[in-house]
Protein backbone atom coordinates (compact mmCIF):
# COMPACT_ATOMS: atom_id res chain seq x y z
CA UNK A 1 0.00 0.00 0.00
CA UNK A 2 2.64 2.11 1.15
CA UNK A 3 4.63 1.58 -2.71
CA UNK A 4 1.73 2.48 -4.24
CA UNK A 5 0.98 5.20 -2.45
CA UNK A 6 4.59 6.53 -3.50
CA UNK A 7 4.39 5.32 -7.16
CA UNK A 8 1.02 6.53 -7.84
CA UNK A 9 0.30 9.62 -5.56
CA UNK A 10 1.02 11.81 -8.72
CA UNK A 11 2.73 10.16 -11.50
CA UNK A 12 3.31 12.86 -13.64
CA UNK A 13 5.94 14.30 -11.11
CA UNK A 14 8.49 11.91 -12.48
CA UNK A 15 8.24 13.30 -15.63
CA UNK A 16 7.66 17.28 -14.12
CA UNK A 17 10.71 19.52 -15.96
CA UNK A 18 13.21 20.39 -12.64
CA UNK A 19 12.68 23.99 -11.01
CA UNK A 20 15.35 25.78 -8.80
CA UNK A 21 15.18 23.56 -5.96
CA UNK A 22 17.24 20.93 -3.66
CA UNK A 23 15.78 18.72 -6.06
CA UNK A 24 16.38 20.56 -9.63
CA UNK A 25 20.13 21.28 -8.06
CA UNK A 26 20.91 18.00 -7.23
CA UNK A 27 19.13 16.71 -10.66
CA UNK A 28 21.35 19.09 -12.79
CA UNK A 29 24.61 18.28 -10.99
CA UNK A 30 24.33 14.31 -10.99
CA UNK A 31 22.52 14.06 -14.63
CA UNK A 32 25.12 16.52 -16.14
CA UNK A 33 27.49 13.55 -15.36
CA UNK A 34 25.24 10.72 -16.31
CA UNK A 35 25.01 12.37 -19.33
CA UNK A 36 28.53 13.07 -20.08
CA UNK A 37 28.93 9.11 -19.85
CA UNK A 38 26.46 8.36 -21.98
CA UNK A 39 27.43 10.92 -24.96
CA UNK A 40 31.45 11.11 -24.26
CA UNK A 41 31.86 7.69 -23.11
CA UNK A 42 32.63 6.40 -19.30
CA UNK A 43 36.62 7.57 -20.27
CA UNK A 44 36.83 10.80 -21.52
CA UNK A 45 33.69 11.90 -18.92
CA UNK A 46 35.92 10.34 -16.36
CA UNK A 47 33.15 8.08 -15.10
CA UNK A 48 30.81 11.09 -14.68
CA UNK A 49 33.43 13.37 -12.45
CA UNK A 50 34.05 15.80 -15.92
CA UNK A 51 31.40 17.11 -17.82
CA UNK A 52 30.48 20.26 -20.08
CA UNK A 53 28.40 22.42 -19.39
CA UNK A 54 25.49 24.11 -21.35
CA UNK A 55 28.28 27.14 -22.46
CA UNK A 56 30.80 24.13 -23.08
CA UNK A 57 32.89 25.07 -19.98
CA UNK A 58 34.76 21.38 -18.60
CA UNK A 59 33.52 21.08 -15.06
CA UNK A 60 34.93 18.43 -12.70
CA UNK A 61 32.98 17.48 -9.74
CA UNK A 62 33.85 14.20 -7.45
CA UNK A 63 33.08 14.58 -4.51
CA UNK A 64 30.43 11.55 -4.08
CA UNK A 65 31.23 8.57 -4.94
CA UNK A 66 30.86 7.96 -8.40
CA UNK A 67 28.02 5.03 -8.36
CA UNK A 68 24.92 7.69 -9.18
CA UNK A 69 26.45 9.00 -11.72
CA UNK A 70 26.48 5.51 -13.41
CA UNK A 71 22.96 4.85 -12.39
CA UNK A 72 21.81 8.11 -13.96
CA UNK A 73 23.25 7.23 -16.86
CA UNK A 74 21.98 3.85 -17.28
CA UNK A 75 18.33 5.05 -16.64
CA UNK A 76 18.88 8.18 -19.50
CA UNK A 77 20.61 5.23 -21.94
CA UNK A 78 17.19 3.19 -21.43
CA UNK A 79 14.47 6.02 -21.05
CA UNK A 80 16.07 8.88 -23.05
CA UNK A 81 14.12 11.45 -21.06
CA UNK A 82 16.47 13.72 -18.87
CA UNK A 83 13.51 14.22 -16.24
CA UNK A 84 12.39 10.60 -15.77
CA UNK A 85 15.74 9.22 -15.64
CA UNK A 86 17.15 11.65 -13.38
CA UNK A 87 14.54 10.42 -10.88
CA UNK A 88 14.42 6.59 -11.08
CA UNK A 89 17.16 5.65 -9.28
CA UNK A 90 15.81 7.33 -6.46
CA UNK A 91 12.35 5.72 -6.92
CA UNK A 92 13.83 2.46 -7.69
CA UNK A 93 16.17 2.87 -4.29
CA UNK A 94 13.16 3.83 -1.99
CA UNK A 95 10.77 1.04 -3.41
CA UNK A 96 13.65 -1.82 -2.60
CA UNK A 97 14.45 -0.21 0.55
CA UNK A 98 10.68 -0.32 1.37
CA UNK A 99 10.84 -4.58 0.36
CA UNK A 100 14.18 -4.85 2.41
CA UNK A 101 13.06 -2.73 5.84
CA UNK A 102 9.97 -5.58 5.78
CA UNK A 103 12.40 -8.27 5.60
CA UNK A 104 14.74 -6.30 8.77
CA UNK A 105 11.10 -5.93 10.72
CA UNK A 106 10.73 -9.85 10.27
CA UNK A 107 14.14 -10.90 10.96
CA UNK A 108 13.53 -8.37 14.44
CA UNK A 109 10.95 -10.42 15.23
CA UNK A 110 8.48 -7.76 14.98
CA UNK A 111 4.82 -8.49 14.39
CA UNK A 112 3.23 -8.16 10.94
CA UNK A 113 0.68 -5.94 12.07
CA UNK A 114 2.71 -3.79 14.21
CA UNK A 115 5.58 -3.56 11.57
CA UNK A 116 2.62 -2.62 8.91
CA UNK A 117 1.89 0.16 11.27
CA UNK A 118 5.37 1.49 11.60
CA UNK A 119 5.72 1.32 7.95
CA UNK A 120 3.13 3.12 7.18
CA UNK A 121 4.18 5.89 9.87
CA UNK A 122 7.38 6.15 8.64
CA UNK A 123 7.08 6.10 4.72
CA UNK A 124 3.55 7.60 4.03
CA UNK A 125 5.17 11.17 5.16
CA UNK A 126 5.82 13.62 3.01
CA UNK A 127 9.19 13.41 3.82
CA UNK A 128 9.90 10.00 2.27
CA UNK A 129 7.22 10.44 -0.80
CA UNK A 130 8.26 13.90 -1.20
CA UNK A 131 12.31 13.26 -1.20
CA UNK A 132 11.82 9.60 -2.47
CA UNK A 133 12.08 10.64 -5.69
CA UNK A 134 14.85 13.08 -5.50
CA UNK A 135 18.14 11.51 -6.83
CA UNK A 136 21.03 12.18 -4.29
CA UNK A 137 23.65 9.75 -3.07
CA UNK A 138 22.26 10.19 0.22
CA UNK A 139 18.60 8.37 -1.41
CA UNK A 140 20.40 6.34 -2.95
CA UNK A 141 22.44 5.25 -0.40
CA UNK A 142 19.04 3.65 2.02
CA UNK A 143 19.40 0.54 -0.02
CA UNK A 144 22.33 -0.91 0.78
CA UNK A 145 22.19 0.51 4.25
CA UNK A 146 19.23 -1.50 4.87
CA UNK A 147 20.49 -4.65 3.05
CA UNK A 148 23.21 -4.18 5.25
CA UNK A 149 21.09 -4.49 8.27
CA UNK A 150 19.32 -7.08 7.17
CA UNK A 151 22.64 -9.01 7.27
CA UNK A 152 24.08 -7.98 10.20
CA UNK A 153 20.73 -9.14 11.89
CA UNK A 154 20.99 -12.42 10.34
CA UNK A 155 24.18 -12.60 11.49
CA UNK A 156 23.36 -11.61 15.21
CA UNK A 157 20.43 -14.06 14.95
CA UNK A 158 23.20 -17.12 14.46
CA UNK A 159 22.12 -17.68 10.22
CA UNK A 160 25.13 -18.53 8.46
CA UNK A 161 26.04 -15.14 6.01
CA UNK A 162 28.84 -15.74 3.42
CA UNK A 163 31.69 -13.20 4.12
CA UNK A 164 31.46 -12.52 0.42
CA UNK A 165 28.30 -11.31 0.62
CA UNK A 166 28.53 -9.22 3.25
CA UNK A 167 31.97 -7.81 1.79
CA UNK A 168 29.74 -7.18 -1.79
CA UNK A 169 27.04 -4.90 0.21
CA UNK A 170 29.46 -2.96 2.41
CA UNK A 171 31.36 -2.39 -0.73
CA UNK A 172 28.45 -1.09 -2.84
CA UNK A 173 27.32 0.69 0.31
CA UNK A 174 30.41 2.54 0.15
CA UNK A 175 30.39 3.36 -3.86
CA UNK A 176 26.57 5.03 -3.24
CA UNK A 177 27.33 8.15 -0.97
CA UNK A 178 29.48 8.85 2.25
CA UNK A 179 26.67 7.77 4.80
CA UNK A 180 26.21 4.58 3.89
CA UNK A 181 29.98 4.11 3.95
CA UNK A 182 30.04 5.31 7.41
CA UNK A 183 27.22 3.13 8.16
CA UNK A 184 28.87 0.11 6.73
CA UNK A 185 32.41 0.85 9.14
CA UNK A 186 29.90 1.06 12.36
CA UNK A 187 28.17 -2.56 11.30
CA UNK A 188 32.20 -3.93 10.92
CA UNK A 189 32.38 -2.11 14.82
CA UNK A 190 29.59 -3.68 16.09
CA UNK A 191 30.65 -7.20 14.36
CA UNK A 192 33.77 -7.31 16.07
CA UNK A 193 32.20 -6.48 19.42
CA UNK A 194 30.01 -9.56 19.07
CA UNK A 195 32.99 -11.24 18.60
CA UNK A 196 32.17 -12.40 14.83
CA UNK A 197 35.33 -11.33 13.11
CA UNK A 198 35.16 -13.08 9.92
CA UNK A 199 31.47 -11.16 9.40
CA UNK A 200 33.81 -7.84 10.10
CA UNK A 201 36.45 -8.95 8.18
CA UNK A 202 34.42 -9.74 4.92
CA UNK A 203 32.41 -5.99 5.69
CA UNK A 204 35.80 -4.02 6.36
CA UNK A 205 37.61 -6.11 2.97
CA UNK A 206 34.15 -4.30 0.81
CA UNK A 207 34.76 -0.59 2.39
CA UNK A 208 38.61 -1.22 1.56
CA UNK A 209 38.45 -2.19 -2.12
CA UNK A 210 35.39 0.84 -2.64
CA UNK A 211 37.81 3.29 -0.75
CA UNK A 212 40.50 2.27 -2.82
CA UNK A 213 38.64 2.78 -6.02
CA UNK A 214 37.05 5.81 -5.01
CA UNK A 215 40.54 7.33 -4.39
CA UNK A 216 41.99 5.96 -7.51
CA UNK A 217 38.83 7.32 -9.43
CA UNK A 218 39.09 11.02 -7.82
CA UNK A 219 43.07 11.18 -8.84
CA UNK A 220 42.05 10.13 -12.54
CA UNK A 221 39.41 13.00 -12.34
CA UNK A 222 41.72 15.51 -10.88
CA UNK A 223 44.64 14.30 -12.92
CA UNK A 224 46.67 13.79 -9.95
CA UNK A 225 46.20 17.37 -8.86
CA UNK A 226 44.45 16.91 -5.73
CA UNK A 227 44.74 20.46 -4.85
CA UNK A 228 40.98 21.89 -5.90
CA UNK A 229 39.70 19.02 -4.37
CA UNK A 230 40.95 19.50 -1.26
CA UNK A 231 39.96 22.99 -1.70
CA UNK A 232 36.65 22.48 -2.50
CA UNK A 233 36.26 20.11 0.59
CA UNK A 234 37.52 22.71 3.04
CA UNK A 235 35.36 25.45 1.54
CA UNK A 236 31.88 22.93 1.70
CA UNK A 237 32.93 22.82 5.50
CA UNK A 238 33.35 26.25 6.13
CA UNK A 239 36.83 25.77 6.68
CA UNK A 240 38.60 27.26 3.09
CA UNK A 241 40.33 30.26 1.97
CA UNK A 242 36.60 31.97 1.20
CA UNK A 243 33.78 31.60 3.27
CA UNK A 244 35.26 30.37 6.60
CA UNK A 245 32.75 30.20 9.11
CA UNK A 246 34.40 29.57 12.52
CA UNK A 247 32.36 27.30 15.33
CA UNK A 248 31.51 30.56 17.54
CA UNK A 249 29.95 32.42 14.59
CA UNK A 250 28.04 29.44 14.05
CA UNK A 251 27.17 29.37 17.86
CA UNK A 252 26.13 32.96 17.61
CA UNK A 253 23.47 32.86 14.63
CA UNK A 254 21.64 29.56 16.15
Amino acid sequence: AVALFFVARDPGRLSAPFGPSHDGFNAALYMTGGRAIVEEGPLASQLGASSRTVSGERVVYAHHPPLVYLEDAAALAALRSPEVAARLPAVVSSLVVLVLLVLVLAACGLPTGSAGVGLLFAFATPMFVSFGAMTDSHTLGLAPMTALALLWQRTRLGLNTPSWTLASVAAVAMLTSWEAGLFAACVAVFLLLDDRRLAAIGVLTGIAVSGILIALWIWWAYHGDLGEFFQRALHRVGAGDTGRVTLRQMTRRQ
